[in-house]
């Protein structure tokens, strides 16, 4: 008989599970101390593929590393975590990510998924923002450290709310449950819209403000399979801030952005809000001599429920041309710009 081997795996607090079976992929692993423990962080790869995937397991320390002390700023929860790169989709699980790639935004993307839902239990069924919009908005500080010069932290919003569409009747609440959504929604309702209202608000609280406000629900709800109502009051409780004027509209409503130049006079800019989902303000600023700038106002020039704002734009006599909100989602971007026509 063929001698046989048996391996009894345990592990408490999951909602799931999965195993990957080869007798010809190689193992690469190292081990981080997290918070007194030692953590297994393995890739598993095909064996012609070593050169291409030889640096994954590296950045699956360093990324677990980042997560346990800086951003989110929680100790890795598990035992272990094994990347396995195979051909198909790619998929979380607890201590496991299959990847169809070795890309080091994947990587990072599905490790974090460890915190999100596995660790705090969010329902990804009916919510999937939960988990996906907290991993694409996070996975961005990790990138940043990690990869420096590919991502900007000033004004990040500027940079995640790139091709997101807004104005359409595919673009639903975020408080409609996933299970409606379909090929046509899925991807910006779950992960690049609301990747960019965390930004808006971060941008309006404050970087480590917002960060402490993601750290305290994490450590109050893990385990506990908590609802939207409950970021949100953990958000409002921590920072002792009123946000309703952006819950209320960017989840529960439907709507659009659009913000719209009125005129602009004597170095005052009035920009109204047309639509109902408050956006902060870039204006992009070219001037004669063939220079240029950019002026930022935040989300908060709303929150007072306020339907137009005047801008100062210094040095107006010398201003050519202005765009406001060039990249970030407007609805109707033909009354952006000032002179209407150039």
């Amino acid at each position: 008989d063929t001698p046989r081997s048996s391996w009894q795996f345990e592990a408490g607090e999951v909602s799931d599970f999965a195993f990957f079976l080869s007798d010809h992929f190689a193992w690469d692993a190292t081990s981080l101390s997290v918070d007194g423990r030692k953590v297994l962080v393995s890739t598993v790869h095909p064996p012609d593929t070593a050169i291409d995937y030889a640096a994954n397991v590296l950045l699956s320390r360093d990324a677990m590393r980042y997560f346990s002390e800086d951003v989110p700023g929680l100790a890795y929860p598990f035992e272990a975590f094994t990347t396995v790169i195979a051909d198909g989709w790619g998929m979380e699980f607890p201590m496991m990510a299959h990847n169809s790639s070795p890309g080091p935004h994947v990587t990072i993307h599905e490790m974090l998924h460890s915190y999100f839902p596995m660790y705090v239990h969010t329902n990804e069924t009916r919510w999937s923002w939960m988990d996906e919009g907290s991993v694409s908005f996070l996975q961005q500080f990790a990138i940043m450290k990690l990869f420096p010069g590919e991502q900007d932290i000033d004004h990040l919003f500027n940079k995640m709310g790139r091709g997101i569409q807004t104005g359409f009747l595919s673009d639903l609440p975020l408080m409609v449950p996933s299970v409606y959504l379909n090929d046509n929604n899925y991807g910006q309702a779950s992960y690049s819209k609301p990747a960019f209202i965390f930004a808006l608000i971060m941008e309006y609280l404050g970087d480590e403000l917002f960060l402490n406000c993601y750290r305290e629900f994490i450590a109050r709800w893990a385990g506990k399979s908590p609802t939207p109502y409950d970021l949100f009051y953990t958000v409002e409780d921590v920072s002792g801030q009123d946000l309703h004027w952006i819950w209320k509209p960017w989840f529960f409503d439907f709507g659009y952005a659009d913000v719209k130049i009125e005129s602009f006079s004597e170095g005052m800019l009035t920009v109204s809000m047309v639509g109902n989902q408050p956006m902060p303000l870039v204006i992009d600023v070219e001037n004669h001599d063939g220079t240029s700038r950019t002026l930022y106002e935040s989300v908060g020039i709303w929150s007072d429920g306020r339907r137009e704002y005047l801008v100062s734009i210094p040095e107006h006599a010398e201003v050519k041309r202005m765009v406001v909100n060039r990249d970030i989602p407007d609805a109707d971007r033909s009354n952006n710009t000032y002179p209407t026509a150039f």
